[in-house]
Parts: C-alpha cells; structure tokens; sequence
C-alpha cells in the first residue's frame, strides 16, 4: 500500500512539472527552520547511604555524621563542633566510634542496632551488606552469635529477649561473628527500587550480638578493636534493547574486563613488551573474576597476561578468581583480605608465589599449587581460617615465615625434600594434630610450632638438624616425643609450657639442653639422655615429683660429663632425680627440700 502511495504523488508532480514548463510558469522556493536550546544527556547514578535507629525513634547517617554514643541515654547522636572561617574545627572533634562501640562485654550481653538502607540515586539496586576487619581479630568473635532480622517496613528495638530468642522469634541466627565477618554479603542483602519524588525507598534491618552464656575466663579482656560495616550497592537494571522509559526487566550485565587495568611488562635485558602484569581499579564490583590469558592494549599488540601484579586485588569482594595458564607470576599480596574467596587453583605455568598472597582470605578451604612450585612465601595463608587440609607440591622446598599461621588447620603432609621451616610457620593452628618433620629439613625456625594446643603426635625422621628457639613451646597436648640425636641442641624454651609433656626420649648425638628448654613441663616424668649430652641447663625441670632419668652410659660416664653437678649446681638447687644406668645400677639426686 505503501509503495501505491508513493508512486501516485511521483505521478501528480510529473504532471504539474510538465504543465509548468507548457505554460511557462515560474515558482519560488521558501524555507523556514526550528530549534531547540538547553539539550543536557545526563547519566543516571548510584547513591546509598546507611542509617541508624537511635533510641528516640530518629535516624542519623552514619556515613555523614559524627555519631557519638551518649553513655546515659543509651543511645547515638550527632554531634556539633565549633569551626573557624575556613570550616575546621577549632578544637578538633575527638576520633569517630563506630555503631558497636561497647567495652563492657560479658556473658549473655546483647547488643542490638537497628539500620536501614536509602537508596537515594535514581536507579534500581541490589545492596549487600560486608565486613571489612582492619585490625584487633581475636578469639571472642567465635563465642558472639549474630542474630539478623530483615523487612521492607520499619521496626522497633526489640524489647524482651523473646523477641530474639524466643521460639516465635523473627530474628534468625547466622552463626558467629567470626562466621559473619567471612559470610556477611551472603546472610544480608536485598533490592531497592528507584526513589520516586514522593516516596524514598528503604530496606530495613537489625543485628544482634550476643556473647554466649558458657563464655569463659580465657575470653576476659580479648575486644576486637577496629571492623568496617559496609553496604555495596549494585545497578540491577541494564539497558540493552529498551526504547524511552521502557527499561528491562530481566537485568543482567555482559561479561568485560571493564574492572582490570593491564600494565605492559618489559624484559629488562632487551627492553621488549613481552606481556602484561593485570591488577584491578579500586571501584571493582564484580565477584568472580576470569582474568584473560591475553590482551591488547592497541599498542604494543596481543600479548599474554603474565602477572598478577602485587596487591592487585587486596581487600576486594571476591568469590572467585580463574588464572589462566599465561600467568608465571603472582606478586605479593595480590589476593590478600579477599575473604570471599572459598577456592583457588594455581595453574602450572605459575613458578613464583609472592608473600601474603592470600593472607587473611579467611573462607578459603581449597587450594591447589603446582607440584614444582619451590617456595611458599612469609604470611601467604596467614589467617586462613578456614583452610583446614592442605596438600602441599611435593617438589616444595621452603615454607616462609607465619606463612600458615591458621587457626583451623587439622592436617597437613610436610613432603620429603623441603629444607626450610620459617619462624612461627605453623604457629597457633590450634586444631593440628599430627606432624612429620622429613629428615631434609636442615632448619626449623623459631615458634615453627608453637602454640599449636591440640599437637600430640610428632614424628622425626632422623637428619633433621637444627630446630629453633620454641619451636614447640604451648603444645600442651604433647605427651610423648622423640628427638633424633641429629639435633644438636634442644634450645632455649624449646618444649616450654608443654604442660602436659611426660616422657622425652633424646638420642645419641644431642649434646646440650638450652635455659629454659623445658619450663613449664608440669608432667614430665620421664627423660632418656645419651651419653653425647654434656650440657644441661638446671632452669629446665619441675620439682614437684621425682623425675626418673634412663641414661644410655655408666655412671662413670655420667660423673665424667659432670652432669649430677648440671642438675644440682649449688645447695639452694632443688629437685629428685632417680637414675638409671645402662648397666642395671641406679642412683638418686636429691636437691634441697624447700620446707614452706
């Protein structure tokens, strides 16, 4: 029809042309024109805030204000502060507290906030709530329950404990505070929909913490000093076929690298681009990365992703991360404090693995590392919580410094070959259990177990050489251990406040026994000491029964070394000592008796 149209006005201005040139006809041609003024193209944008309910039903940004708790009236107020000209405080104000500043904690405390999400932008939300630990971690974070109650309405501060913890209850228990701080963007979220003129948009929610009841008396002045409590917010609406204001209803958001920067990475000995290190810009959302394994930059052409470059994405919201098998290197701290982070898999193309890489990913229970990787560096899972198994590259010869200083390890296999245990490298895994120390290991650093209170089992395998200062010290579930005779010296606070410890077997070839080595072994009954000991330290042994010492010469040799002489130097020395020789005869060292 359309094309029947057409063609009838073509014929009618055919005719009246032809008409105008018979007759000579001439025709003028006028024009006009409109225009519009003031055209502005403005890009929506996101806006959140977060307030709290105080007591008098009124609610305060605790992004904007400077919230001061009011010991008397229970509750948070803005405070005002006299400025110069310039708008600065003439006496400064004193160091904002955050929303949960109480010191008086004790069994069966609650502590309850009541907060509420604005989305003050123009665009539709999803916001998630996220817990940032700058500092001050300590154990009293496993006994505070968190109880979370959310609603599209207003609510009050409950008023009886029931409200909570009653049966009928709304609030629902998500786990421990240490839990919370790991899981918070998983257990608190939701939507808001864009503001209207006349009706802002709010999601409401409360959190309780509660220290359990059964709390006890090792949790007496632990505080954990310094947490952020954050709200992320994220457009849920994206335009891709939408016409004027009809916006989509099926949001989603296309696959980009849009979040990472790749910097060109030149060899220094021929000055060439030969690939890129990647990090990520500080406004990165998303939480599950792929990084690629190439890239161009329209310069220097497509080249391979080689780097993760040192603290790339530290402190970022990530789940998960996939590294291609470009990547040679992984700087320090790339992925540390991302405490999302459940699980990674280190590709094989990986041959450096920098310090503190994920130290503090405090939800990592998986690792994977390729077996020819040689080195794991100082704090590189420090504080992984959560690892509690790790398999390590069985071509592995070093572990650094507090590199798995982790809380809830439970096993782990050292592989034959590694000569190198850092200072405190297991220092409080305090669900390990059992232990193998290869016979490569040349040296084992100071508190390279220490602390670790559920160890009862320790194996040497004989070659070990040295072992440092304390390197068992607090093992208090230790009762029985083997020192090959390959350790020289068992040095100063070696087994101290193995307060459990009752039997020690030295082997020939052990030579001293440093101060202090065995301070604090309450149960230590039983020592075996071979003839090649020739030093003893008498600020070892607990005088409060009698310690029967098998030793593995004569007494002529015993008398040689001058060890009675080590163990009792002087009247004031106390302690019983029933000894046995290798030829059947005995002997008893009494010190003095101490009459109180």
């Amino acid at each position: 029809m359309e094309n029947r149209k057409r063609s009838s006005v073509m014929i009618v201005l055919s005719v009246l042309l032809c008409i105008s040139f018979a007759i000579g006809i001439t025709y003028a041609f006028f024009t006009d024109s409109a225009k519009s003024s003031g055209n502005n193209i403005q890009t929506s944008g996101l806006l959140v805030d977060l307030e709290l309910l105080n007591k008098n039903g009124t609610w305060d940004s605790i992004k904007e204000y400077n919230l001061r708790f009011d010991q008397e009236m229970n509750e948070w107020y803005e405070q005002d502060w006299e400025c110069d000209d310039n708008g600065d405080p003439i006496v400064p104000p004193p160091e904002k507290v955050g929303i949960f500043n109480n010191k008086q904690w004790e069994p069966g405390y609650t502590d309850v906030k009541i907060m509420r999400v604005v989305n003050q932008g123009d665009l539709a939300l999803e916001w998630r709530a996220n817990m940032w630990l700058v500092s001050g971690f300590s154990d009293i974070a496993n006994v505070i329950d968190v109880y979370i109650k959310t609603d599209d309405a207003a609510f009050g501060y409950p008023t009886q404990r029931d409200e909570i913890f009653g049966e009928n209850s709304t609030w629902t228990n998500v786990g421990t505070l240490a839990e919370f701080f790991d899981n918070a963007s998983e257990k608190l979220y939701g939507t808001l929909q864009a503001p209207t003129e006349d009706q802002p948009q709010y999601a409401y929610f409360g959190i309780a913490l509660h220290m359990r009841e059964e709390a006890g008396n090792e949790y007496q002045g632990l505080g954990i000093q310094n947490f952020n409590f954050i709200i992320e917010a994220i457009q849920v609406q994206h335009e891709e076929d939408a016409i004027g204001t009809d916006y989509d209803q099926g949001a989603h958001f296309p696959t980009s690298i849009e979040n990472l920067v790749f910097t060109p990475y030149v060899d220094e000995s021929t000055d060439e681009v030969i690939g890129y290190s990647v990090t990520s810009i500080d406004t990165i959302t998303r939480q599950n990365i792929v990084i690629p394994s190439t890239y161009d930059d329209g310069v220097n052409g497509e080249l391979p992703v080689i780097r993760i470059a040192a603290w790339a994405f530290e402190g970022k919201n990530l789940k998960s991360v996939v590294i291609p098998d470009t990547v040679t290197h992984i700087e320090s701290g790339a992925f540390t404090y991302c405490r999302p982070l459940r699980e990674i898999v280190i590709p094989d193309s990986v041959t450096y693995l920098g310090s503190e890489v994920f130290a503090g990913c405090n939800s990592l229970v998986s690792v994977t590392l390729p077996d020819h990787l040689e080195r794991i560096g100082d704090y590189t899972f420090y504080s992984c919580s959560s690892l509690t198994v790790f398999d390590f590259p069985t071509g592995l010869a070093s572990i650094g410094e507090e590199a798995f200083a982790c809380s809830g390890l439970e096993e782990i296999t050292l592989p034959d070959g590694i000569t190198y245990i850092g200072d405190k490298a297991f220092w409080r895994c305090q669900n390990l259990k059992k232990v193998t120390i290869p016979q490569s290991i040349v040296y084992m650093g100071e508190d390279a177990f220490g602390e670790c209170t559920s160890l009862s089992t320790v194996n040497f395998e004989d070659g070990v050489q040295t072992l440092g200062y304390s390197s068992f010290m607090g093992c208090s579930a230790l009762k029985e251990i083997t020192v090959p005779g390959s350790v020289e010296t068992i040095k100063s606070s070696f087994f101290y406040g193995c307060s459990n410890l009752e039997t020690l077997i030295l082997c020939e070839g052990t030579v001293a026994i440093d101060y202090y080595a065995l301070n604090d072994c309450y149960s230590l009954r039983k020592i075996t000491i071979p003839t090649s000991l020739t030093a003893i330290s008498n600020y070892n042994l607990s005088s409060v029964e009698p310690i029967y010492i098998t030793y593995l010469g004569t007494k002529a040799q015993w008398d040689a070394a001058n060890l009675s002489k080590q163990l009792l130097p002087n009247y004031y020395s106390s302690g019983t000592y029933h000894i046995l020789f290798s030829d059947g005869t005995t002997t008893t060292l009494r010190g003095y008796q101490h009459n109180y």
